[in-house]
């Protein structure tokens, strides 16, 4: 079997076709390869940044362990607020109380500064008779 001319230029047609589609295909295998390449990079870097979030929220969350213990423990001081303002209630009437206590006080000090008149006269009639 003899090939003819035109036979062996279709099959060189052919394989050329062949070998033009096959660089094609490693040419898109090679941009692939690249974006592949490109893709782990971001991958890495997301990667990166998931593990700086995540050390960042565990210290966050170690933050708010502390602050709750915190309140916990002002928790006790918080409850004694009612009370404090009741009593806080009771003292707006410490002017009236204020003022029997500062005339007592005063009527105490009068009557001890103040002398025995009757002790004098005694004296004084005591030295008269003398």
């Amino acid at each position: 079997m003899a090939l003819t001319n035109e036979q062996i230029e279709e099959r060189i047609n052919q394989q050329s076709t062949q070998i033009n589609k096959i660089d094609t295909i490693l040419e898109l295998q090679r941009g692939l390869t690249y974006e592949v390449k490109n893709l782990a990079l971001r991958i890495s870097g997301v990667e990166n940044t998931l593990e700086s979030i995540d050390n960042k929220l565990t210290s966050q969350t170690e933050k708010i362990s502390k602050i709750e213990g915190f309140l916990e423990g002002q928790n006790a001081n918080i409850q004694k607020i009612p009370d404090l303002s009741e009593k806080v209630g009771e003292l707006k009437n410490w002017r009236p109380i204020a003022l029997v206590v500062i005339g007592g006080l005063m009527t105490l000090s009068v009557g001890v500064v103040t002398p025995d008149f009757s002790q004098i006269n005694l004296k004084a009639q005591s030295r008269d008779k003398k």
